[in-house]
């Protein structure tokens, strides 16, 4: 951004582009084209009789797609900061979030509990829901 623009924009605009919106979103949508490969990976395992929970629910590529989307708002919002569409950028990163902390809680946590009845009852549920969404 040029010195003259930055000195006519708003303070909430100044102090939105300080988080560096453009690195984020662009690092969001590398994240997300890198979980979905990894997800089509395990698409094969699946194939081969590895029925991991994460790969029944989509977990990869549901995930890979909310990062993409969050990540390209938040590099339109990096070009043109209208209220509307931070605000959505916003929105959709507080999403992006939650859906990171349920991927890392669905590969790391049932991968610690895979010696439990515990991962045994998540992937009856996992089973169960593909079953009725067939």
């Amino acid at each position: 951004m040029d010195p003259e623009r930055a000195k006519e924009l708003p303070q909430s605009v100044k102090k939105f582009y300080k988080g560096e919106p453009l690195a984020l979103g662009v690092t969001q949508i590398l994240l997300g084209v890198l979980t979905i490969m990894f997800g089509v990976v395990l698409n094969v395992g699946y194939y081969y009789g590895y029925h991991f929970p994460y790969v029944i629910l989509m977990t990869p590529h549901w995930t890979g797609a909310l990062y993409i989307i969050s990540g390209s708002l938040s590099v339109a919002a990096a070009r043109n900061p209208k209220p509307p569409l931070v605000k959505g950028m916003l929105g959709m990163n507080v999403v992006s979030t939650v859906a990171a902390g349920y991927h890392t809680w669905d590969y790391g946590g049932l991968s610690a509990l895979q010696h439990s009845g515990v991962l045994h009852q998540h992937l009856c549920f996992c089973l169960w829901v593909q079953g009725c969404l067939q």
